[in-house]
């Protein structure tokens, strides 16, 4: 496509810097600057990325892989049908990495946490982050909650935050609950986060790792028992008084085994790690007669963590994370070695207040396949929210 005389070559989303401000690339659409912007079809949204948690995957290339537990962003740009789902330009968004499809069996069924088809949001994924990231994204409407009233860096929370309210509804009452959270990373920090919020008496963490242990003294933990020894941590457990409520997100059977020896009989053991080696200690949950619930499907709603975003009281877990801006992305592989993870990656401007949005121009085509897996995510969650 050519330039007009005169006039700068117009600018695709994708070619905005890690510095561009959200307020240049909405002034830019209004303009028609950016031609190249992909129209966000029915039930899409054009979104400019302001952070996004960055995760160690030891099977990934570059050992990282981004957006893996979701991302914030201001909208741009809105398509069709994405009425009733209050979402407006120049808004603040939280992405989950993916959201229930809405039209298979479980869904159906009430179960979206089992969906089979779950809807991703196309986060980037970057195999090589030499480069900054884009930050430019067409993503389902539907996956875009409103976080107005977080900031950026807690609005990217949104996904994990709901996954450790959705472990505290399964372990049910926590109001002056005596605790323990075992696991190392961000999902045990939010779980003792959460476990606060909620009205836990006394909360304890059992993990392994100098940085992880700080990272949940910090996130509110009373205590913090090292797990890297596995009788020094039974020792000290025994040594105070027993727990009424245990979530295991690491998946351990050693910590697991530990863990249910230190609950009181008729305690309760959430089970909030998918996979793992969990299976060790269910002769002790029997014989100590405990009540054992399964929750770590990805959490089925999430309106909660989103109202808690929207009251700016998930701030302090944004706190919890090291950030790494975005045009010193090629450190992170570094950054996250032998570190809990995740970080967050955030972009220069993502601080910055937005101008006032003004409204959105009609640009090219984008993927149709993209805009009809909107649709379906469109239906099914514009319907849940307008329930709510």
């Amino acid at each position: 496509m050519s330039a007009p005389k005169g006039r700068a070559r117009p600018a695709a989303l994708e070619d905005l810097g890690p510095g561009a401000s959200v307020a240049a690339a909405e002034g830019a659409l209004a303009e028609g600057a950016l031609r190249l912007l992909p129209t966000p079809e029915a039930g899409q949204a054009a979104l400019l990325l302001e952070a996004a948690t960055l995760s160690a995957d030891p099977d990934a290339p570059a050992g990282v892989t981004l957006g893996a537990a979701g991302a914030s962003a201001k909208i741009i740009a809105l398509g069709e049908e994405t009425e009733g789902l209050g979402l407006r330009s120049g808004m603040r968004v939280a992405l989950p990495d993916r959201a229930p499809c809405g039209g298979c069996a479980s869904c159906a069924a009430g179960r979206p946490g089992f969906c089979a088809a779950p809807v991703g949001a196309g986060l980037p994924t970057p195999a090589d982050l030499k480069t900054p990231p884009g930050r430019g994204l067409v993503a389902p409407a539907a996956l875009c909650i409103p976080a107005e009233g977080a900031s950026a860096q807690a609005a990217a929370l949104l996904g994990p935050l709901a996954a450790a309210l959705h472990a505290l509804e399964a372990a049910g009452p926590t109001l002056g609950a005596r605790a323990l959270v075992c696991g190392r990373d961000l999902s045990a920090a939010l779980c003792v986060h959460a476990l606060r919020m909620a009205g836990a008496a006394h909360v304890a963490a059992l993990a392994a790792g100098g940085k992880a242990q700080d990272r949940l003294r910090a996130a509110g933990a009373d205590a913090v028992i090292d797990a890297g020894d596995p009788a020094a941590a039974a020792e000290a457990l025994e040594a105070g008084e027993p727990f009424t409520l245990c979530i295991d997100v690491s998946g351990a059977a050693g910590a697991l085994h530990v863990a249910a020896a230190a609950l009181a009989p008729g305690g309760t053991l959430v089970l909030a790690a998918a996979g793992g080696s969990a299976a060790g200690p269910l002769g002790l949950l029997a014989e100590r007669e405990l009540r054992a619930v399964g929750a770590a499907r990805p959490a089925p709603d999430l309106s909660r963590a989103a109202a808690l975003l929207r009251a700016g009281r998930a701030e302090g877990a944004a706190a919890l994370l090291e950030t790494l801006d975005a045009a010193d992305a090629a450190e992170a592989p570094a950054r996250l070695k032998g570190a809990p993870g995740p970080l967050l990656l955030t972009w220069a401007a993502a601080a910055a207040p937005a101008a006032a949005a003004p409204a959105a121009a009609e640009t090219p085509a984008a993927s149709k396949r993209q805009a009809r897996s909107g649709g379906l995510a469109g239906r099914a969650l514009g319907r849940r929210r307008r329930a709510d």
